[in-house]
């Protein structure tokens, strides 16, 4: 901690930014230098500190992996509430600077509802522990912006088994209406892939699903009259959803998929990610406004926020020979598809330098002049990872923000 202090002394004398970074998991560009600036390397702050059964919380260090910590929960029998399908390299830390939702959100919430206490040096170098919602909102999803984060108080779950159930559908429409029937079950976490992510795992896997759009719905399960009540009501969905229901023999391995799907990256020599949150009322209307340059090879994976609300990451792969023109043109139409979800009432997943002037579309206008006034009234200066809620000037054109720089481009082509 006193080397963060110090660290935002020097900050503050020679007005040179401090980007802090542990996992840098993120593709939205929040642990980028965009001018100048010093990386703050917070990977040594990775302590389990506490893990306390009568309140059911664990205090950790920011830079602690989903995967650590949940290795350390299991030996009690315990488990995470929710965590990133980035589970092996994605921290805490990061995740609430993100303001992350993933599996298990559905039932538990996203990251701020299950934040208790949150240890932040600010960027005027003093040290405050908050304990209410309406001061972690002045953390969560804004990108490390306002102080950085030096231990994190969380709940947990006790480790009751899941029980999973998967099941395919011909279209992607078919499969939305199913999705929205899954409340019934109140389920752990629904989860999903496209037709086109399916058979990329297959080819790098060596799975062999049916080339379908894949559901795969878990749910905390205690006893077997709940499971058999379980299965019926999901059958039932399946059956009247016009789906097609996967053996079990498969389940585990699908399952499993859920932390590959980074992993697989590795196999790709150049692709493009992005994330966005859409009503699930739409879903259908807006992954049919894709264009058609790449909606045949396009990698789609989601998962339920919400009963309302899905998230998707989108996974271009692009071709090993293709020209940096074109590619730059891929990632502008990718761009403009996120965009496009703001018209339907949806958002980027996050700010970060990609989105960056977008965090009143994501959590409204009142909590972003919130955010505002405490970023001014803590960093005077500006020197905690600028750039990353507020989207920075271009460098070669000072009057044009990135925002608009970009989406100027974007219509070009």
């Amino acid at each position: 901690m006193e080397d963060i202090k110090k660290a935002f002394e020097i900050a503050n004398k020679t007005k040179i930014p401090l980007i802090p970074r542990a996992g840098a998991t993120s593709g939205h560009g929040g642990t980028l230098v965009y001018k100048k600036g010093i990386i703050v390397d917070l990977t040594k702050l990775n302590r389990i500190i506490d893990i306390e059964l009568m309140d059911q919380s664990v205090t950790v260090e920011p830079a602690v992996t989903f995967h650590d910590l949940e290795k350390a929960l299991t030996m009690q029998s315990l488990a995470l509430c929710s965590y990133p399908s980035s589970i092996y390299s994605g921290t805490i830390g990061g995740w609430i600077a993100q303001g992350g939702e993933g599996i298990g959100s559905l039932k538990y919430g996203s990251i701020i509802d299950l934040l208790l206490g949150l240890e932040v040096v600010l960027p005027d170098g003093s040290v405050k522990y908050y304990t209410e919602k309406e001061d972690f909102e002045m953390f969560v999803g804004a990108q490390g912006t306002t102080g950085i984060i030096t231990k994190v108080k969380l709940k947990f779950r006790f480790d009751i088994p899941l029980k999973h159930i998967a099941f395919t559908f011909d279209n992607f429409s078919d499969m939305l209406k199913g999705l929205s029937r899954c409340r019934e079950v109140e389920p752990f976490s629904v989860w999903f892939l496209n037709k086109h992510k399916v058979d990329y795992l297959n080819k790098t896997l060596g799975y062999i699903l049916p080339s379908r759009h894949l559901v795969i719905v878990s749910k905390e399960i205690s006893y077997d009259e709940e499971e058999k009540e379980f299965r019926e009501k999901i059958y039932k969905i399946v059956r009247e959803e016009k789906g097609q229901l996967i053996s079990d023999y498969y389940i585990q391995g699908i399952w499993k998929a859920r932390f590959k799907i980074f992993s697989i990256l590795k196999e790709m020599e150049n692709y493009i990610l992005g994330e966005v949150s859409i009503p699930l009322d739409y879903g259908a209307e807006y992954i049919e406004s894709l264009p058609k340059k790449i909606d045949k090879k396009i990698l789609i994976e989601g998962i339920m926020v919400s009963f309302s609300t899905v998230s998707i990451i989108l996974n271009l792969v692009l071709k090993t020979d293709q020209s940096k023109i074109k590619q730059y043109k891929k990632f502008l139409q990718v761009y403009k598809w996120i965009l496009k979800a703001i018209k339907i009432g949806g958002f980027p997943s996050a700010t970060g330098l990609w989105f960056g002037g977008y965090y009143h579309t994501i959590y409204g206008k009142e909590r972003e002049e919130k955010l505002l006034k405490f970023k001014k009234e803590v960093d005077k200066n500006n020197i905690c990872n600028p750039d990353k809620v507020w989207s920075p000037k271009v460098k070669q054109l000072p009057l044009i923000s990135l925002k608009t720089a970009i989406k100027i481009i974007g219509e070009l082509f």
